[in-house]
């Protein structure tokens, strides 16, 4: 059964008083109710920027908001494009979208907002695990996100950050979330208690950077589900880019579980630890 938008603006107006369950309804219609008003599917493709704001932070939000024209925010998994939209209604930096697939009627308000913003919008598709020769030439930019983009969907995290650390400029940040449904990382290691095999053990992304160059470990922190407030959503790992060449250790991506549009449970093996 389809239950329109109005039958629960119905339900939340004129709550039945003698059914003894509308209290405890109350809230998931009152959620409905804020995602159908104000268009936030924030999940997958239609975040806004006040959603950016509270993954990311207000130490984010700050340095954003001082963007000079002539610096870029890249918004990696940008969906519809309607935070960016947002944001230059707003500040005067130059931003550039980056997603996978944008729907038709998507791409329409993109050009709208590209013409009206010209010069300071860019907006490309296309899967960025693919060669980096294959997209344009962009310019590196100052402050890089990812909200559900290639970080929590990719078969290949170490190849994405390789393409995050070309997209930045010396000192530029990039604040990347991590779905807690699953992106974990182990190395191998000899096992204690059967000397000569090799045991999987959980390595931290501050760990991981460490064996490699280019990118550094600023900071993480939780992220909560505004509507939820107990259920943790993942974390937000933030890193800057150095000028140091760009290395990291490959990973073997294992996929536990895959549904459509929810980021899959992953884990991931480090393979080749030559810089350790």
């Amino acid at each position: 059964m389809i239950f329109s938008s109005s039958l629960y603006a119905a339900f939340w107006k004129f709550p039945p008083v003698e059914v003894s369950c509308a209290a405890f309804l109350k809230p998931y219609v009152r959620k409905m109710l804020d995602i159908h008003q104000h268009g936030t599917k924030w999940y997958f493709n239609q975040r806004r920027f006040k959603d950016y704001v509270l993954f990311l932070g207000q130490t984010w939000e700050q340095e954003v908001a001082q963007l000079p024209a002539s610096e870029i925010w890249l918004d990696s998994g940008a969906g519809s494009g309607l935070a960016l939209i947002d944001y230059l209604d707003q500040y005067e930096g130059h931003v550039v979208g980056l997603s996978a697939a944008v729907e038709k009627w998507d791409k329409y308000w993109i050009m709208k907002a590209m013409q009206r913003y010209k010069g300071r919008f860019d907006f490309y598709e296309g899967l960025l695990e693919t060669p980096m020769n294959q997209w344009p030439q962009l310019a590196q930019g100052s402050i890089l996100t990812d909200i559900y983009g290639p970080m929590s969907y990719t078969h290949a995290p170490d190849l994405v950050l390789a393409h995050y650390a070309a997209l930045l400029r010396p000192g530029g940040k990039a604040w990347i979330f991590i779905p807690q449904n699953g992106l974990n990382l182990f190395q191998a290691a000899v096992s204690r208690q059967r000397p000569g095999r090799k045991a999987d053990q959980p390595l931290t992304w501050r760990d991981y950077l460490a064996h490699g160059t280019g990118l550094v470990w600023l900071e993480e922190h939780l992220v909560q589900d505004p509507y939820l407030p107990f259920n943790v959503l993942g974390k937000v790992l933030a890193v800057q880019r150095t000028s140091e060449p760009f290395y990291l250790p490959a990973l073997v991506a294992q996929v536990k579980q895959f549904k459509f549009n929810i980021p899959p449970q992953r884990s991931f093996r480090l393979v080749d630890d030559a810089k350790k």
